[in-house]
């Protein structure tokens, strides 16, 4: 019997976690499948039988790590993201305010092209998929 495996699978257009158990010699294997539910910030758990030609070889891992990374880094600018008002690293605070970061009422964010192409030469030059469409909820008061 082999050890748990964990598999991603696309169901629809819903994808899956699946903890795998080991396999009878018929290639059949039961999985607990870890779904999201309708409402937010609940899980179900199902458990289904799986039919897999796969067989694990010898040496071979029976688990495999994926690791996700999100990483934070400052962009050099001499303009804010969301606003033209100038950045300077020793300026004492709330004196580069433009009327968007004072929030007056009316004032709409206009996002920096030059932050948005910097950031997606790094993205290229790091070989990472570059979304084509990106939405921004900012806190506005």
């Amino acid at each position: 019997m082999a050890a748990p495996m964990l598999r991603w699978w696309c169901l629809g257009r819903r994808w899956v976690l699946a903890c795998i158990d080991g396999g009878s010699r018929h290639g059949r294997k039961t999985a607990i499948v870890f779904t999201s539910s309708r409402k937010r910030g609940q899980s179900s758990v199902a458990q289904q039988p799986l039919i897999t030609s796969q067989k694990s070889r010898k040496g071979e891992h029976e688990w495999a790590a994926v690791v996700g990374l999100e990483i934070h880094a400052q962009i050099s600018s001499n303009s804010k993201l969301f606003s033209g008002s100038r950045v300077h690293f020793a300026a004492p605070p709330n004196s580069l305010v433009s009327f968007f970061d004072a929030s007056l009422p009316g004032t709409l964010p206009v996002l920096n092209r030059r932050c948005v192409e910097a950031a997606v030469m790094t993205g290229l030059a790091l070989n990472c998929r570059i979304n084509k469409k990106s939405l921004f909820d900012r806190k506005h008061y």
